[in-house]
């Protein structure tokens, strides 16, 4: 499974804007790559929780449907 290789730099794909966002708040580099980690194990645990497959554009269409 090649995603898991590197949790870091798939969420720094996926979303860089999280990372950009520790980065410039402050955060050493270290700590910014754990957050990114962490946050990918709580993605996939909601996952497996609700059954469901991954959407990247959720939080795009929950944002669009309040509109």
């Amino acid at each position: 499974v090649d995603g898991f290789d590197s949790p870091p730099q798939l969420m720094m794909t996926y979303n860089p804007r999280y990372y950009e966002r520790l980065i410039a708040c402050g955060k050493p580099g270290k700590v910014a790559v754990i957050a990114c980690e962490r946050k990918l194990l709580h993605i996939a645990w909601t996952c497996v929780l609700k059954e469901r497959m991954f959407d990247h554009n959720y939080d795009l269409a929950l944002f669009l449907s309040k509109e």
